[in-house]
């Protein structure tokens, strides 16, 4: 079918008709909204690149304030060991935390003031009465 230069009538009840096979215009031209998908994901990996805090340190969320955040070195932090307690602030407000860390005063039969958190990971080196400290992870095992 020739499709050559043609006149073309505009005007009240005039109609055209147009043909084209699947997929011509998905493929040559995005539809609106996979534009916007393209730009949502642009912006949001923008935003995860936007540095809250000082080197090292890592923006975890404050409970209580969606707004607040505090700046802590989750590979030392005894209260957010590994990652933040309470989920990382920062990627859109109302988006979930995503890492988690460990308090490591929390942890079971481990006796006061004998646990840090090294290279994000707790280490005790003492138990209370009635548990064994282990020597493959420096954990307190319940000896009942």
């Amino acid at each position: 079918m020739d499709v050559g230069p043609q006149s073309v009538n505009c005007g009240p009840n005039v109609w055209s008709t147009f043909q084209h096979t699947s997929g011509d215009f998905v493929a040559n031209a995005p539809s609106g909204f996979v534009k916007r998908q393209k730009q949502l994901r642009k912006k949001r990996l923008s935003l995860e690149k936007y540095e809250y805090c000082p080197a090292r340190l890592k923006a975890c969320k404050v409970p209580g304030d969606e707004l607040a955040f505090e700046c802590l070195n989750v590979n030392t932090e005894l209260e957010s060991c590994g990652g933040c307690l309470y989920g990382d602030y920062g990627v859109g407000l109302n988006a979930p935390g995503r890492s988690y860390g460990i308090d490591c005063t929390s942890l079971p039969g481990v006796a006061m003031g004998a646990i840090t958190c090294t290279s994000g990971q707790c280490t005790a080196f003492a138990c209370e009465e009635g548990y064994e400290l282990t020597r493959e992870n420096s954990t307190c095992v319940s000896l009942f």
